[in-house]
């Protein structure tokens, strides 16, 4: 899972409005 989301970031690395949301719905889902 870890792995998928660095994979996501790292594809996604210019798009950093993405990964910030994408970031948070992690978070959320985590806690």
């Amino acid at each position: 899972m870890i792995y998928k989301k660095w994979l996501y970031h790292i594809t996604h690395y210019s798009n950093l409005p993405s990964i910030l949301c994408h970031g948070g719905l992690v978070a959320n889902n985590v806690a």
